[in-house]
């Protein structure tokens, strides 16, 4: 603990202090356990660091005047004058007085700089928030995009020049000149990789070799030292050298779109040829820092960006741990490289993946060597001599060949570091690792490390905790139920095709489900059941009928006056008619206690059985989830009235009813009802931990702004 702190205070790396407390500040607005943690530090630097206490103040100052300055921006009234930035297949990316994606079907008649008139209605994504999935909104977010518009009607006013029509005219170039090979030259000289095959993306994905399709400072140090090299043979001197290098750079950065890795390494590179040449007082650790740290002011919103956050953790924990690798040996160097930023990128690439792959850190080492040596080389070899096109196809088939191959004898273990505070421990116990690695206690950190690993693997409850989670689903039904141990859906919500329940369940290290419940045959209630079955291990599925469409023999169908079981959970049946025309009123509704509170989930019924189960059954309800997403054939007032419900849970997404029912939220409000919408909220979670309770919301995209 003492050489870290004395990493950390050294000169050659105090300004990444400055670093940490930006990042933890980012963060605080979603995680707000972080603040403690932000004034911990600051109270450390105020005593070590006067001068880094200052400015780290300035900073996060500065910061959250950025942050309430981009939540304030507004859209523009349509149609609006703007000019086109960025193009793609379906979509582009045009700025008027802010940056906006814009749904289109043609796009041949635009280019970088042209100036169009654009009619048509704001789009409102709606997203599903949950945790452990990608978040769209957020991503746009750190795109710096406002809002998505589909459009109606699009006309050309003018053309102006745009400096990102040179990367334009090379993807044209490469795409009329190179049709077999353009998706991987695209990939490797510009950073485009929209049109590599979806299945070799996945494949890379799950071997751990995604980053190396990213273009990355490998790419532009290896075009600069072959740069290097070529200019050598002219004897130039050191002032040319060093400007053809800074025009270069600059020329690559608007090549690849701005890539964020390579303007992160062409300013390390220039800002290192500078301080050489004037005797700076500055680190390759400062420089980092301070790119990082306009990348945040210009963007906060860049910190959710996964590229950004790949990008700077590798190259920190490869400056952090340069005095450990071998220089002498470059397979070593390669491979200890690999395994270095394999860990320090283990949390992200968990989080995305929720497995991971035995062999992924010895492939690593075989993949950076082809496509550092063979690959990258070789796309700028056939732009310069296209006969050598016949040969780079050959490549590319063996490749993926060779890819296939690995992902398919790879042993994955299904895993993921749950919580951000377990994901910080790990970072910590890391670098504490890496410090002490050439001391004798070294095995000591190696095993307390590999015993934490162990453990957060494994950390998917907490004992004598139970939670009910309403999970957005956008318009369907979805609810985790969990008791000490005991992990229990009802409903799957619709059809995805992105997976989110599974990602849900895979990234809470949940790999199998005790009870399944179907309340009735309508897609938004049971849509996801097939994929939820191939992926995670389904003990039992209950259901008001049999349903042919699943392929298992585990349904079981519940009749009124059943009982379902969690550990301590006991749900009872009160309705579950599979004879009646209105499938709504066959839906099964559970009734039980959980954390001392009496809970009603109601499925789809409407008022009829609403009556039926006011005459048949005395309930009190503490916690109701409302019937039919608040539609206005369910929740009666009479039916509200003699349940008298503290709160009421709708889910409900976009939709084309008008749902909920605003007669239906005031009826909730007369009867003074809190009233919680996962359309507004999110996913819900009520937390029980003996007699406490705590309610959370996950919307992320909402604590900035929704798009």
């Amino acid at each position: 603990m003492n050489k870290l702190k004395t990493i950390l205070l050294s000169n050659s790396s105090k300004y990444s202090h400055l670093v940490i407390l930006a990042t933890l500040f980012l963060f605080v607005f979603t995680y707000s356990w972080l603040l403690i943690l932000i004034i911990v530090y600051l109270i450390y630097l105020s005593k070590k660091a006067n001068n880094l206490f200052l400015l780290a103040l300035i900073l996060l100052i500065v910061l959250f005047l950025r942050i309430n300055f981009l939540e304030d921006r507004k859209k523009e009234t349509l149609p609006l004058e703007a000019e086109v930035y960025e193009i793609y297949d379906d979509y582009i990316i045009i700025k008027s007085k802010h940056k906006y994606l814009v749904y289109l079907e043609d796009n041949k008649d635009v280019k970088p700089g042209t100036i169009i008139k654009i009619s048509g209605i704001y789009y409102n994504y709606d997203s599903y928030n949950i945790v452990h999935n990608f978040d769209y909104n957020r991503y746009l977010q750190s795109k710096n995009i406002i809002g998505i518009i589909d459009a109606e009607n699009i006309s050309k006013i003018d053309e102006t020049f745009n400096i990102r029509i040179i990367r334009y005219k090379i993807t044209k170039y490469l795409d009329n000149n190179f049709e077999s090979t353009s998706s991987y030259l695209k990939m490797f000289v510009i950073g485009n990789k929209t049109d590599i095959d979806s299945d070799v993306i996945e494949k890379s994905n799950r071997i751990g070799i995604s980053h190396l399709f990213a273009i990355s400072g490998m790419h532009l140090a290896l075009i600069v030292g072959f740069l290097n090299k070529f200019m050598q043979l002219f004897y130039l001197r050191r002032k040319t050298y060093n400007l053809i290098i800074y025009l270069f750079i600059s020329l690559y950065i608007i090549i690849t779109g701005f890539n964020i890795p390579i303007i992160r390494a062409g300013f390390l590179m220039a800002a290192i040829i500078y301080v050489k040449k004037n005797n700076l007082v500055l680190t390759r650790s400062d420089v980092m820092a301070f790119s990082y740290l306009i990348f945040i002011i210009i963007n906060p919103n860049i910190i959710f960006n996964i590229g950004f956050q790949f990008s700077y953790i590798i190259a920190y924990s490869i400056l952090f741990s340069s005095s450990f690798i071998n220089n002498n040996e470059k397979i070593k160097q390669i491979f200890q490289l690999g395994f270095i930023a394999t860990l320090f990128g283990l949390p992200i690439f968990l989080e995305m993946n929720k497995e991971f792959g035995l062999l992924n850190i010895f492939v690593n080492v075989i993949f950076v060597i082809i496509v550092g040596y063979i690959l990258l080389p070789g796309a700028f070899l056939v732009i310069l001599f296209p006969k050598f096109n016949y040969f780079y196809k050959n490549i590319i088939k063996y490749f993926e060949i060779l890819l296939k191959d690995i992902e398919n004898i790879n042993v994955y273990i299904s895993f993921n570091i749950i919580n951000p505070f377990f994901k910080l421990g790990y970072w910590i116990l890391l670098v504490l690792t890496i410090t002490r690695f050439k001391t004798e206690n070294r095995y000591r950190y190696v095993s307390i490390l590999l015993c934490f690993i162990l453990i957060i693997g494994n950390f998917s409850y907490i004992p004598k905790l139970s939670f009910v989670r309403i999970l957005d689903v956008n318009q369907g039904d979805a609810i985790h139920l969990h008791n000490n141990g005991c992990n229990m859906l009802i409903d799957t919500g619709n059809d995805d095709e992105y997976d989110h329940l599974i990602n849900y369940f895979l990234g809470s290290n949940i790999r199998e489900l005790d009870n399944v419940v179907l309340t009735h045959k309508h897609i938004d209630h049971y849509g996801e059941i097939n994929d939820i079955i191939s992926k995670i291990n389904v003990k039992k599925i209950y259901v008001n009928n049999y349903f042919p469409e699943i392929p298992t023999d585990k349904q079981i169908i519940l009749e009124v006056g059943d009982t379902i079981h969690c550990n301590n959970i006991e749900l009872f049946v009160l309705n579950g008619d599979n004879q009646l025309s209105n499938e709504n009123n066959n839906s099964l509704v559970l009734y039980g206690e959980i954390g001392n509170e009496s809970w009603l989930f109601s499925g789809d019924i409407e008022a009829d059985i609403e009556t039926k189960l006011i005459n048949n059954y005395n309930i009190k309800v503490d916690q109701l989830k409302l019937s039919h997403h608040g539609s206005f054939s369910s929740s009666t007032e009479e039916f509200l009235k003699k349940i008298k419900p503290k709160n009421a849970y709708i889910s409900v997404g976009k939709n084309a009813y008008g749902l909920p029912d605003e007669r239906v939220i005031n009826r909730l409000k007369n009867l003074d009802v809190n009233i919680h919408i996962t359309k507004e909220n999110g996913t819900i979670t009520i937390y029980y931990f003996n007699n406490w309770r705590y309610t959370k919301y996950y919307y992320e995209s909402k604590k900035h702004f929704r798009i």
